[in-house]
């Protein structure tokens, strides 16, 4: 039993999630580790590649108005880097038109949702990207 549950533990898929709001990361790390994930986060979008290195997340979840490095600079830099490349990309984001969207595709975002994130959205399209990678 020790062992499956070892097991069961390291079988959890990562997710990363980058925002410098506080009090959302705490919402999404609640909700994604309620639902069997292994969350985690950082406020500090500067530091997020390091951080995206050493823990190795099979996705990331990344805001697209931050201070000091726009989620879509960090996206192009994330997608720059051999071993951050093929992690899927989901933005958030308070911004509704049209062009926010097609700039997040561009910088490598596997999807696009608006704040306030709807909680079975966000769950459904994290499944879909994850079932891709599989």
């Amino acid at each position: 039993m020790n062992a499956q549950a070892a097991g069961d533990r390291s079988s959890k898929k990562r997710i990363l999630v980058v925002d410098d709001e506080p009090a959302v990361t705490e919402l999404l790390l609640e909700l994604l580790n309620g639902h069997g994930f292994e969350a985690h986060a950082i406020n500090k979008p500067l530091k997020a590649l390091e951080r995206a290195l050493e823990l190795r997340p099979d996705l990331i979840i990344l805001d697209f108005v931050m201070p000091q490095l726009l989620g879509p600079e960090l996206s192009q830099l994330l997608k720059g880097h051999p071993t951050t490349r093929q992690i899927p990309v989901i933005f958030l984001s308070g911004m509704t038109d049209e062009d926010h969207r097609i700039i997040a595709a561009m910088s490598g975002g596997a999807a696009y949702l608006e704040k306030p994130v709807d909680h079975q959205e966000l769950l459904g399209t994290i499944r879909a990207q994850l079932e891709k990678g599989s």
